[in-house]
């Protein structure tokens, strides 16, 4: 190797080729070393004294020679490149440096402060970054025979500026960001050494932002200089730790700077500098300031009240107390302080009192409570409790503040005040009991005065009847005895007519009452009022004209057919009556849904939906006093003779059993509309299989086997249905009371088809007869027959078309009909 140690070989060229061989280096690109130019070989000696990385390029070949500082940029390409041509030292770059070679040998110098090359070393690629400068070496023709290189590799070295470039940036980026002031100061010290002032080196923006000075006005001067009032104490503080080496953090009130407070933290620097890093509190003082004088407020004024007041702290524990509560104890704070004031509260009071402060705390609500606290003779006075919580800007709760304030007094006087009250009420409900009394009896009164007036409109229609029925029975017997055959179907027909007149009249009166048996079916109101409509004007005669009017798709309703029926002509007749010169009569029909809040609605009306059939005249009207009345029974303004009374009564008595209403709205010499009300009924509509209901009723008396049981303690009624039904060859069995029909139907060897029971029975009743007879018997029919009965006869019994009622008084043509109705031929 070329090397300052061996530099002997330079004198002797033998000798250099001896030791180049003797390390197996190939150098014949330069020829024999005896032979080199003296400038190659002056070139060598040079840089095998230097301590820089030096290498020679020389030819046209540009072979390379360079020295040991060299080596570790070369890395494993040494010693194989000693001698050899760059191109072959370095393929990687060198398309890059051929171009600089070329320009160095042309004669120009080069120099370059940071030249990036990608180099192989070790294998790998990496990017490096070096200092290079090229000098061309002239012969003596000026000529340029070789190229002198020095270089140093900066990879390493830029690297760590880059880092130390980004960590200044950095730190500088949070120095010049951050909101604290920040000083770099040196101590001023007088000819005896003590501090006495100190210089500003370098401050950050935050300086600016918390002392108000500009930078430039305060950096390089003294501390007195920008700020002459500044207190001794401050300089002593910084002083204090320049000598100890020691940090301080400390709070101090500095006037000369717009009297205001700062944080301090100081720290040595060097050995006489030092650095501060402070923050402007003033506003958090300022608030410490008014929150001290607030407490000491608030602790003057509870002070002064006559309540207790107490503290606690977020978690519910007790931690302050007026003297009102100490003195009212006898306790210390110690004793009260956290849960001790448990010991005060009564324990009958203790658990409530303590669930509801432990539920305010959990959920944040204001506090109130009950609850006796025993004094510090021992007695327990009642006090309300009140707490509200405090919460900070954030909404959290910092603390709660409580009263208690006692209601000893109040208490005793609420009891006071119950125990009156309880003796007046007492006396009120006596008073009441006598009050209902008095008016229970002035309702009898008023029932019997009504009593009166029905009992003489029913005993004045009766007695006509009965007049009619005994008239025509004895013109029939006397008919009879004197063999006057023919004469009798007459005197017969008339009785018969009297006692239908009768069997009507009651029914009307059911009616009224509401007890009026009905047998409900889905109704088409539209197909009925169509199919009376030429029934209808041939009552209203040729000088009323009637006019029909039907709603789209008209809701359905559930009530009995015929009694809706005869309710419509009983309105079609009166509205007749109020037109003797004739006029229009309007009958309509309408869906309608009422509202809870609807003000036009009936009263009696239910909120629901309802289908409505309205009557309207344009005859006389009515007064209000005849509207209010017009439903009442036997009431009538016709003249005797001509009205009953009882049509609108029994058209308001099966609106009401069918959970509908009746309305009347009337005006003088305009017209009257009489409005009925039906709820809706919102199934489907069957057919039913037996075809027209007529029908049955129009059977002949066929003859059967099938077996009856009869329950009836009426013997004449008894006795005639089982005539009627033995004559048509039913097997029949008879009881005058539940108890036995019950004992017959219990016997399994007695066949059963049909129980014919009257509702009102000396025992059990007929509903309970039939619901006990189909536990054993599931598929025996049942024909309830009645003179009064309920809207909730089926109630709790099947239906399904195996259970009928039949209303008396009832003909044996209306009795054969509902028997074969059940138990058809």
């Amino acid at each position: 190797m070329i090397t300052k140690d061996n530099h002997g070989f330079l004198a002797s060229g033998d000798e250099m080729g001896a030791r180049m061989h003797a390390y197996d280096w190939d150098v014949s690109a330069l020829g024999n070393p005896q032979q080199w130019p003296e400038a190659l070989r002056a070139i060598v000696r040079w840089m095998l004294a230097s301590r820089f990385p030096m290498f020679v390029l020389w030819g046209e070949n540009y072979v390379c020679l360079y020295n040991d500082s060299y080596i570790p940029i070369l890395g494993k390409r040494h010693p194989e490149s000693l001698g050899q041509p760059f191109r072959e030292v370095f393929p990687e770059i060198w398309p890059a440096a051929q171009p600089l070679a070329l320009r160095a040998s042309s004669g120009e110098s080069l120099y370059f402060e940071s030249l990036p090359l990608r180099l192989t070393r070790n294998n790998f690629e990496e990017d490096a970054t070096f200092t290079l400068s090229a000098a061309p070496v002239r012969n003596s023709a000026g000529g340029v025979d070789g190229i002198l290189c020095t270089c140093m590799e900066t990879t390493e070295q830029l690297r760590a500026e880059a880092k130390l470039r980004e960590s200044e940036s950095r730190w500088r980026g949070l120095f010049d960001n951050m909101q604290e002031g920040f000083v770099l100061a040196e101590a001023l010290r007088d000819g005896g050494g003590r501090m006495v002032d100190f210089r500003l080196l370098e401050v950050n923006p935050g300086f600016e932002l918390q002392t108000g000075l500009r930078a430039e006005d305060v950096t390089g001067h003294s501390a007195r200089e920008v700020l002459p009032t500044l207190q001794q104490e401050l300089v002593d503080l910084y002083a204090e730790v320049l000598d100890s080496g020691e940090p301080r953090h400390f709070e101090i009130h500095v006037p000369a700077v717009g009297s205001r407070w700062f944080e301090v933290r100081v720290r040595k620097a060097a050995a006489d500098q030092f650095a501060l890093l402070f923050l402007d509190i003033t506003a958090r003082k300022t608030t410490e300031t008014a929150l001290q004088e607030s407490e000491a407020a608030f602790r003057g004024l509870t002070q002064a009240m006559p309540n207790h007041v107490w503290t606690s702290d977020p978690d519910g524990s007790l931690d302050w107390f007026n003297d009102r509560v100490l003195d009212y104890s006898g306790a210390t704070h110690q004793a009260l302080r956290g849960s001790g004031w448990i010991q005060l509260v009564h324990p009958t009071d203790l658990v409530v009192a303590a669930e509801r402060w432990t539920l305010a705390i959990r959920s944040g609500a204001s506090y109130q409570t009950e609850f006796r606290l025993r004094r510090a003779d021992g007695k327990y006075r009642w006090h309300i409790a009140r707490a509200v919580p405090l919460h900070d800007e954030d909404g959290s709760i910092k603390r709660w503040i409580g009263t208690n304030t006692d209601i000893h007094d109040q208490k005793r006087t609420e009891q006071e005040l119950a125990d009156v009250n309880n003796t007046l009420e007492s006396r009120i409900a006596q008073r009441s009991v006598e009050l209902e009394i008095a008016n229970e009896a002035l309702r009898q009164s008023q029932k019997m005065e009504a009593v009166g007036q029905l009992t003489g409109g029913i005993a004045h229609d009766f007695n006509n009847l009965l007049t009619g029925v005994i008239g025509g029975l004895d013109m029939l017997g006397t008919r009879l005895a004197q063999g006057k055959y023919e004469e009798s179907a007459r005197f017969l027909e008339a009785a018969a007519s009297a006692a239908k007149r009768a069997a009507t009249l009651t029914h009307r009166l059911l009616a009224f009452s509401r007890r009026q048996p009905l047998k409900p079916e889905v109704v088409e109101a539209d197909v009925l009022v169509g199919s009376v409509r030429d029934m209808f004007q041939r009552t209203l005669g040729h000088h009323i004209q009637l006019s029909t009017k039907s709603a789209p798709e008209l809701w359905l309703t559930l009530c009995d057919p015929n009694q809706l029926e005869s309710t419509l002509l009983n309105l079609v007749i009166n509205a007749r009556d109020a037109m003797p010169d004739g006029g229009l009569l309007t009958l309509q029909t309408a869906n309608v849904a009422i509202a809870a809040d609807e003000l036009v609605a009936p009263r009696e009306l239910e909120p629901g939906e309802y289908v409505r059939l309205s009557v309207s005249d344009t005859g006389q009207g009515m007064p209000a006093e005849v509207i209010r009345r017009a439903c009442e029974p036997f009431f009538t303004t016709k003249p005797i003779g001509h009205g009953t009374g009882l049509g609108l009564s029994m058209a308001y008595g099966f609106a009401r059993q069918s959970r509908g209403c009746i309305h009347i709205e009337s005006c003088l010499d305009k017209g009257t509309t009489v409005r009925l009300y039906l709820p809706r009924y919102r199934g489907v509509r069957e057919t039913s299989p037996a075809g027209n209901p007529q029908a049955v009723a129009t059977r002949s008396l066929t003859r059967s086997s099938r077996a009856v049981l009869v329950v009836e303690d009426e013997r004449v009624i008894r006795e005639l249905i089982l005539e009627v039904l033995g004559e048509l060859g039913y097997t029949c069995l008879q009881a005058t009371n539940g108890t036995t029909a019950l004992e017959l139907i219990n016997a399994h060897d007695v066949p059963m088809d049909l129980l014919i029971t009257d509702v009102g029975l000396p025992d059990l009743n007929g509903r309970e007869v039939a619901s006990l007879a189909r536990t054993t018997r599931p598929e025996l029919k049942v024909l309830f027959i009645t003179g009064y009965s309920e809207d909730t006869i089926f109630d709790g019994c099947s239906g399904n078309g195996d259970m009928e009622m039949l209303p008396k008084p009832f003909g044996v043509k209306q009795l054969v009909a509902a028997v074969q109705g059940l138990i058809p031929l």
